[in-house]
C-alpha cells in the first residue's frame, strides 16, 4: 500500500471502523468486537492491587493486637486476591492485543484461531510490557528526587508560611513547579514510548517470526526513518483523542435520551397510577422501576459496548493505516496486492 501521512490516515481508518461495526449492522458481532476491545484494554498494564498495606492504621488503634492481626490478615488476603485477578486480566488483555490486531488488520472477526495462534507470542509481550514499566517506575523514581528534596527542605510551621515575603513564596512554589518538569517529562516521554509500543511493535512482532527485542529494534528504525511523520501522527492522535472523546459523549447523551423517551412516561405513570394503590399498588411501582431499570442498563451496556467497539476499531486502524505504508507485510495484509488475472503468466525477469 501507499505510504500515508497522518492526515490521510484517518479516513480510511474511519471506514476500516465504521465497516466493521455498522455496515451491514449486526448487533452479535458489534458486541463481539466491543468485548474483545474491552479485554484487550485489559493489557494496558497489570493491575496489582496496591492497598494491601493501607490497614496497618489499626495497629494503633483502640482495637486489640489480635483484631487488628486478623483485620490486617484479611486485607492482605483480600489483596493477593484481588492482584490475582488483576494479573490473569492482564495475561488475557495481552493475549487479546493479538486478536483485536489481527481482527482490524483482516476484517475477519472470529477469535478462537487467532487466540489459539498468539499463545506462544503472548508471554514475551508480557515480559516487554512488564520490563517497560519497570523502566517506568525507576526513571519516575529518580526525577522525582529533586522535588521530594524541595518538598523535604520546605518551611513545614505555619508561622514560617506567614512571615514569607511574597517575593520568597512566588520563589518557592516556581521552585516546586521547576521540580516536577522532570517527572512530567518522563511520564510523557514514557507514555509515548507505551503507545508506539501498543500500536507499532506489535504488529511488527506478530507478523515476524524474531523475538520481540527483534521487533523493536526493527521498529525503530522504521519510525526513525520517518520522524516528522511520527512526530505529526502523535499529535494527530492527541487531536483524535479530544474529538472522539467528545463524540462518545455526545453518543451516550443521544443514548441516555433515546432510552428516556419510553421509560420516562411509563415510570411517570406508573407514580400516578400506583403510589396510592396501597400495599399492593408499592410493590407493582417498585417491581415496574426495577424491570426499567434493567432494560436501561440492558440498553446503555449495548450502546457502551457497540461505542467501545467502533472507538478501539478506529484507534488501533489509525494507527496500522499510517504504519502500513512504511511497512510492507501490513500494508499487504491491509490492502492485499492485486492478483495477476488467471491464465496469464508474469513475464520473467530480464537477465543482465
Amino acid at each position: 500500500m501507499r505510504m500515508l501521512s497522518a492526515v490521510d490516515a484517518i479516513g480510511p481508518a474511519w471506514t476500516r471502523a465504521w465497516e466493521m461495526v455498522f455496515e451491514p449492522f449486526k448487533l452479535k458481532r458489534a458486541l463481539k468486537l466491543g468485548l474483545v476491545a474491552l479485554v484487550a484494554g485489559m493489557g494496558a498494564s497489570p493491575n496489582i492491587n496496591t492497598s494491601i498495606g493501607r490497614m496497618g492504621g489499626v495497629h494503633g488503634s483502640p482495637m486489640g493486637a489480635g483484631v487488628a492481626a486478623a483485620v490486617g490478615a484479611v486485607a492482605l488476603l483480600f489483596g493477593l486476591m484481588f492482584t490475582a485477578v488483576g494479573l490473569v486480566l492482564f495475561y488475557f488483555g495481552s493475549r487479546m492485543e493479538f486478536v483485536l490486531f489481527e481482527i482490524i488488520a483482516t476484517k475477519e472477526t472470529t477469535v478462537a484461531p487467532k487466540w489459539a495462534k498468539y499463545g506462544r507470542k503472548t508471554w514475551p509481550w508480557i515480559g516487554l510490557k512488564l520490563l517497560y514499566l519497570l523502566i517506568l517506575v525507576t526513571a519516575v523514581i529518580v526525577a522525582a528526587v529533586p522535588f521530594i528534596v524541595r518538598l523535604v527542605r520546605m518551611p513545614h510551621n505555619g508561622a514560617d508560611f506567614d512571615n514569607m515575603q511574597p517575593l520568597a513564596a512566588v520563589h518557592l512554589v516556581l521552585g516546586m513547579l521547576g521540580t516536577m518538569l522532570p517527572m512530567i517529562a518522563v511520564l510523557l516521554v514514557m507514555c509515548i514510548g507505551f503507545l508506539l509500543m501498543l500500536y507499532f511493535v506489535l504488529p511488527v512482532y506478530a507478523l515476524e517470526e524474531g523475538s520481540v527485542f527483534d521487533a523493536v529494534g526493527k521498529t525503530f528504525r522504521i519510525l526513525c526513518g520517518r520522524f516528522w511523520g511520527t512526530v505529526g501522527y502523535l499529535l494527530m492522535y492527541f487531536v483524535l483523542c479530544i474529538g472522539v472523546a467528545i463524540l462518545f459523549a455526545l453518543a451516550i447523551a443521544a443514548a441516555v435520551i433515546v432510552a428516556a423517551i419510553p421509560l420516562a412516561p411509563i415510570g411517570f405513570g406508573l407514580y400516578y397510577g400506583l403510589h396510592n394503590a396501597g400495599a399492593g399498588g408499592i410493590f407493582l411501582m417498585v417491581l415496574g422501576y426495577i424491570v426499567e431499570g434493567l432494560i436501561a442498563l440492558a440498553w446503555m451496556v449495548v450502546c457502551g459496548l457497540v461505542l467501545i467497539a467502533f472507538t478501539h476499531m478506529f484507534y488501533r486502524a489509525y494507527a496500522l493505516y499510517f504504519f502500513g505504508g512504511l511497512y510492507e507485510p501490513l500494508g499487504n495484509l491491509l490492502e492485499p496486492p492485486a492478483l495477476p488475472p488467471t491464465g496469464v503468466e508474469a513475464e520473467p525477469p530480464l537477465m543482465a
